[in-house]
């Protein structure tokens, strides 16, 4: 064999790829243009329902901190109702107690220690020895 066909034969196969590789060319690149604006206009509209959903989210998330600040309020005044209500209830009582005991001290008096210790609550020191 010639030595020629070693050059020969891969620049005719050459050739011939150079013909399709510039035919396939502009069809790839207009492929490639239109899958890159399809892929733009995807992500546009993925952006679009990203950024409604993020501001449902936030009034929903804000929503929910209101009802939750007014409920932690609603129980705080109760709680403060319930405190409230039940000073006035022992106040009540206690005043009532010392009604009847005045009643009781005027009623039936008896010796002067005995009335030391109704209105003394503090008992007597004793003497250190």
């Amino acid at each position: 064999m010639k030595k020629w066909f070693y050059v020969l034969f891969p620049a005719i196969l050459l050739g011939v790829f150079l013909f399709y590789y510039t035919a396939s060319k502009a069809e790839t690149e207009a492929r490639e243009k239109a899958a890159k604006a399809e892929m733009a206009k995807e992500k546009a509209e993925a952006d679009q329902k990203k950024a409604l959903a993020e501001a449902k989210a936030r009034e929903d998330a804000e929503k929910r901190a209101a009802d939750r600040a007014a409920d932690e309020a609603k129980a705080a005044k109760e709680k403060e109702d319930k405190y409230n209500s039940d000073m006035a209830r022992i106040r009540r009582t206690r005043i009532a107690r010392m009604r009847r005991l005045r009643r009781t001290r005027s009623r039936f008096p008896t010796s002067p220690s005995s009335s030391i210790a109704f209105t003394s609550r503090r008992t007597p020191r004793c003497a250190r020895v």
